[in-house]
């Protein structure tokens, strides 16, 4: 079995157990990899790929960037092909195509699979399809990490949020069950990708009230306190308030009412009419009028 990584560290992965990844050197190559990998069984038009990885070169020199890059992507998958009668990247005069492979996997397939899997099973109630540990495994960090193309923005905060969400629907599994420890080694995870990740906080807190360190509870509150702050200029969720709150009540202290965000005065003094002194003027006028 071969894996493709596109996520963290773009590379090969032959055997886990005795080798260690190879890196795909070629950025481009990485690119047109990963742009194919997020189409799989579809004919893509030469033109549309040299357009959104070439788009600001010249027609013909797009055209000899790609095929000098598909060049380089056909050696780094070469071990891919021994044992496939369908060649895992098929090229045409109009279309490229990737086909998929169950002797070859992509770490963003499994992903989705994993992902779509999961939804599935937590609608009808049934134990998790994947561990956490396959789970993890998966995401190395962002797709493509390192390039900064705009195409690949949509694809990278798709991935990441179904591995968020992922890790989420495990997280609530574990919680549920009554495995807080295990629930909250997910919330790390989590937080480990996104910080600001609320459901993960509010876990831990739960976690240590749980076990008694109420005071390690009230720490990973103010944390999240300040994380928000930082990155939105706002306290956290109402959710997370009252467990602070009955964290507090827990120890005998009194609820702590989140102080309003300052307000920003404007400095310049208000030149705006005084709406009463305008109607009195108004009518000063008419009587003047009439008066005439």
């Amino acid at each position: 079995m071969i894996r493709i990584n596109l996520l963290g560290l773009c590379s090969l992965e032959y055997d886990a157990t005795v080798s260690h990844p190879q890196p795909i050197s070629s950025a481009k190559a990485r690119q047109l990899l990963g742009y194919l990998a997020c189409h799989p069984n579809r004919d893509l038009c030469r033109d549309s790929i040299i357009a959104t990885l070439w788009g600001d070169t010249q027609e013909d020199q797009g055209r000899r960037s790609l095929r000098q890059t598909l060049w380089q992507v056909q050696n780094v998958i070469k071990p891919c092909n021994i044992n496939s009668i369908q060649p895992l990247i098929e090229a045409k005069a109009d279309w490229i195509r990737l086909n998929l492979h169950p002797e070859v996997s992509f770490d963003i397939i499994q992903l989705e699979r994993l992902y779509k899997q999961c939804r599935a099973q937590t609608e009808r109630q049934t134990p998790m399809p994947a561990s956490f540990q396959e789970v993890a495994s998966l995401y190395s960090g962002p797709f493509l990490e390192g390039c900064f193309e705009s195409w690949c923005v949509q694809p990278r905060e798709r991935y990441q949020e179904m591995y968020i969400e992922l890790l989420e629907q495990m997280m609530d599994h574990e919680f549920n069950k009554e495995n807080t420890e295990a629930a909250t080694d997910i919330a790390h995870t989590i937080l480990d990708v996104n910080p600001t990740n609320e459901e993960a906080h509010w876990t831990i807190m739960s976690h240590y009230r749980r076990r008694g360190d109420r005071k390690g509870a009230l720490r990973q509150y103010q944390t999240c306190l300040q994380i928000h702050r930082e990155e939105y200029d706002a306290p956290p969720s109402q959710k997370l308030v009252d467990l602070h709150d009955q964290i507090r009540l827990d120890l005998g202290e009194k609820h702590t009412v989140v102080p309003p965000l300052p307000v920003e005065i404007d400095p310049r003094p208000d030149l705006r009419p005084d709406p009463v002194d305008t109607l009195e003027q108004s009518r000063n006028e008419i009587g003047n009028v009439r008066g005439a």
